[in-house]
Parts: structure tokens; sequence; C-alpha cells
């Protein structure tokens, strides 16, 4: 459940434009409140079945967060200096960004839906997000190459959006 949650912070860090900083402090609240809980009366056993979900998802999510990040760091050298676009060196490593991204997406989806409703509503919310980086994968490419702003600032509220569906998702997760 941290690394669902981490991974959520941190592609929300990503695209939200947090700093680093504030990622790290709402990691360590989380955690914090985590740690610092009152003794709740035992909740009955987790079904194995949404156990395996919510470790398959945390690891599927923390792929799609790297990913995100390597697309990101690519992006800001681009940013800072728009001559790297001709650079085979850049075009590789956010052809590869992209591909884990791709990949992830892949991954995240093939992990099969839980039967418990509240853990439904929530993989739903995140193949929702799926589509709209599978929007990013499919046109950041041309985007780039055309230095089409449209495009560009498509993918930009496609990746908003995906950022706002993981979001209620890990709401929906974090109080599951």
């Amino acid at each position: 459940m941290k690394k669902l949650i981490g991974a959520v912070l941190v592609g929300s860090m990503l695209l939200g434009g947090c700093s680093e900083e504030i990622v790290k402090e709402e990691t360590k609240a989380v955690e914090q409140k985590e740690t610092t809980k009152a003794a709740e009366p035992a909740k009955k056993a987790e079904k194995p079945f949404e156990s395996e979900y919510t470790k398959a998802m945390s690891v599927a999510m923390q792929n799609v967060s790297d990913a995100l990040g390597g697309m990101t760091e690519e992006s800001k050298k681009m940013a800072d200096n728009p001559a790297l676009i001709l650079d085979q060196g850049w075009i590789m490593d956010m052809a590869l960004a992209l591909t884990m991204l791709d990949a992830s997406i892949i991954q995240v989806r093939d992990i099969k839906e839980p039967t418990d409703p509240k853990l439904k509503e929530a993989h739903g919310l995140v193949l929702n997000a799926m589509d709209h980086y599978e929007y990013v994968v499919d046109n950041y490419p041309s985007a780039i190459d055309n230095m089409d702003a449209d495009l560009i600032k498509e993918c930009t509220e496609n990746l908003k959006s995906a950022t706002g569906y993981i979001q209620e998702a890990n709401e929906i997760i974090t109080n599951y």
C-alpha cells in the first residue's frame, strides 16, 4: 500500500509540478499517519486475491511512475536546450521512457480486476488513467518531431487528466 501511495505521490509530483521536497513531506506525513494511528479494531482479513491485486498494482504503478519520471526528465532537458531534439542520445532516452510507459500501461491492464466493489471502482479509475497515458505514448513523439504546440498541449492535458484519475483511485484505496 505504501508503494502505491508513494507511486501516486511521485506521479503527482512529476505531472503536477510539485517539488521533490513537497512529495517527501507528503510521504513522511502519510508514513507518520500510518505509524501514529491509534489502535483500531481488527479489520476483517483481506481476501488473498485482493492482497495479490494490491501488490501487483503497487508494482505496476511504481513502474508507471518511474517511466513518467524518465519522460519528465527528458522533457525538462529539451526545454532547457531545444537543440536536443536533434540529438540521437536524447531521442533514444525519450523513446526509452515512452517505451517504458507503454510497457507499464500494459502491465496495469493485465492485472485482473478485483471483486471488492471499492477496489473495482479504483481499478476502473486507474484504467481510465492508462487510457490518457496511452494517448501520450501514441502522440508525444509526433508532437515533438513536428514541434506541434497544440498536440504537445493535448498530451499535457492527458497527463493532467491521468493524474486526476490516479488521485481519485488513491483516495479510494487509502480509505479501503
